[in-house]
């Protein structure tokens, strides 16, 4: 008996996917679920082409708005010493 091999695995799994799809939609054919199933998935592509345009639409804050936003940026950074609260001076010799 000789190894598999991992194309030969690959394969055969591919094979196996292939069955189970063809076995699945001739199951749904018999059943008359393809062309709902069609139906819904033309339906999710249109709901998502939507929702992509919906996101286009949102307004950003222009450039000018987002310059005027406040940024917190550490004190240290700037050379400065953080003030302390009125309560934690005592704690830390302030």
């Amino acid at each position: 008996m000789s190894p598999i091999t991992g194309v030969t695995a690959t394969r055969d799994l591919d094979s196996e996917r292939d069955e189970l799809i063809r076995r699945n939609r001739s199951m749904m054919q018999q059943l008359g679920l393809l062309p709902l199933v069609e139906t819904l998935k033309e339906q999710a592509v249109q709901q998502q082409g939507q929702a992509n345009k919906r996101q286009r639409q949102t307004e950003r804050p222009s450039a000018e708005e987002s310059e005027r936003r406040v940024t917190r940026r550490s004190l240290r950074t700037q050379g400065k010493e953080p003030e302390l609260p009125a309560l934690l001076q005592p704690m830390f010799g302030g």
